[in-house]
């Protein structure tokens, strides 16, 4: 997203189109990878109650990150550190989602609907 920004104090052309994609791309991921997420590893508890949390989770890291930089900033003496401690953080969630088992029991679909939109989705992810 980073490059969306720089890309909109240039005039070339090409370069707008590259920022604008990448813009894209992270704009992308961003709305759909924590549902996706949720799903796959979280699959033994019901969507509508693991999705929430998560989408709490973000919203309060989308929230707090500013601040917690810029007290890493002012008590770290720059960016450099900040920056280091921040990619640590990164690794550590990483991590943590890469090692997460899943969770909890076998969800029941709480209504016949639920429970054929789960047949559904299943039966397009399945290969062949």
């Amino acid at each position: 997203m980073a490059l969306a920004v720089v890309a909109t104090g240039t005039d070339s052309g090409l370069a707008l189109v590259v920022g604008s994609l990448a813009f894209g791309l992270g704009v992308g991921t961003l709305i759909t990878a924590p549902p996706l997420w949720v799903r796959t590893v979280l699959d033994r508890v019901p969507f509508e109650l693991a999705y929430y949390r998560v989408n709490v989770a973000l919203m309060a890291g989308a929230a707090l990150g500013p601040i917690l930089t810029a007290v890493l900033h002012d008590h770290l003496g720059g960016y450099g550190w900040t920056l280091a401690v921040l990619a640590g953080l990164d690794a550590v969630a990483l991590g943590l989602l890469v090692l997460t088992p899943r969770l909890g029991p076998r969800a029941t679909p709480a209504t016949p609907a639920a429970a054929a939109s789960d047949e559904t989705t299943a039966a397009m992810l399945s290969p062949g």
